[in-house]
């Protein structure tokens, strides 16, 4: 744990350098000024839309930022001659942005509706839904060569993940929208005005938490193969 613990500080480090930290600073006062304009009987629906938006599709094209920097730099390349293990640095990413991404979310959410109805499944939802996307991006970013490149492909990825929010915005009708990291993050993230039974939370949390243990084998897959493609080329 220590080495996850060097390497966090480390990512911290390397996201308040490159602006990660001040871009959520500007994306936090737009959120906050766009949800106080808007009238209270709307405000629930479009809040949750945010707070979703927030660790799931911003912290996605994040890490992509962040892993491509890291190529870059070649410190990806770097994992193969130092003792940090794949595993420490993956779960140095899946924790650096999640971070983030609550203390965004909750800055968000207090400064509209203040700490009324803050529940663990609330936080629990929003740490679980960045930890997913930030893996599942992770995974995306490191096939990628660019950040054009990271885009053209990450957005279409993205939409696989779409339809519980079509649901939820009663766009279009998705019976087993539950079964999706989205349908299930969108149920924790709006218990502060739609509350779950203990049992129901439990699912949702599991569900969520299944996910981002794919999303994790699925990073560790990508990181280990482009690793072990430069070890061929060298």
């Amino acid at each position: 744990m220590k080495r996850v613990w060097l390497a966090l500080k480390q990512d911290v480090r390397f996201q308040y350098r490159h602006g990660f930290y001040l871009a959520y600073l500007f994306v936090t006062l737009f959120y906050v000024v766009l949800l106080s304009f808007l009238p209270d009987s709307s405000k629930p629906t479009m809040a949750t839309m945010v707070i979703l938006s927030d660790p799931s599709f911003l912290g996605y094209f994040f890490i992509g930022g962040i892993i491509l920097l890291e190529k870059e730099q070649g410190i990806i390349e770097s994992l193969m001659v130092t003792p940090l293990r794949l595993r420490d640095y993956l779960l140095a990413k899946a924790f650096s942005l999640p971070f983030l991404s609550v203390m965004t979310v909750l800055a968000i959410y207090t400064a509209v509706f203040g700490l009324l109805r803050l529940s663990a499944w609330f936080l629990l939802g929003i740490w679980w839904t960045s930890v997913f996307f930030t893996l599942f991006g992770l995974g995306v970013a490191i096939r990628c060569r660019t950040m054009g490149g990271y885009f053209l492909v990450s957005s279409p990825a993205a939409m696989i993940f779409l339809p519980p929010v079509l649901e939820h915005l009663n766009i279009h009708d998705m019976p087993l929208d539950f079964l999706f990291p989205t349908g299930a993050s969108l149920r924790l993230i709006e218990t502060p005005f739609r509350p779950l039974e203990f049992d129901e939370g439990l699912v949702q949390l599991g569900i969520l938490t299944g996910w981002s243990v794919l999303a994790y084998l699925w990073a560790k897959r990508s990181v280990h193969k482009k690793i072990a493609g430069k070890k061929e080329d060298g």
